[in-house]
């Protein structure tokens, strides 16, 4: 058996991985998440934090394409998984991310 991403999977770099979301909130919602390990977001390195989000704006201009949405929410909720991770959610309607 190959070892590898698992097919949800959409990207990996020594950094982060993104995948699609399992529960989805529409087509496209992904997952950053820093392959090191902390809780929160916020409690990145300053390096990891600016690359975080570097990443995500590079994905939002590949998301919005195909997705064909107006825009992409940036979400760390902090609560959850005890690991720190982005949501990218493309949507039309903000409404999308208030009432799922």
């Amino acid at each position: 058996m190959e070892r590898g991403l698992p097919q949800h999977s959409i990207y990996e770099d020594e950094y982060f991985f993104v995948m699609l979301d399992k529960d989805s909130l529409g087509f496209g919602h992904s997952l950053v998440i820093p392959k090191e390990h902390n809780e929160k977001v916020y409690e990145l390195d300053d390096e990891k934090y600016k690359k975080l989000f570097e990443l995500a704006k590079k994905l939002t201009q590949k998301l919005l394409r195909a997705t064909g949405k107006k825009a992409v929410a940036y979400v760390a909720f902090g609560s959850g998984i005890t690991h720190a991770h982005l949501h990218l959610v493309p949507h039309d309607n903000q409404d999308a991310l208030i009432n799922p």
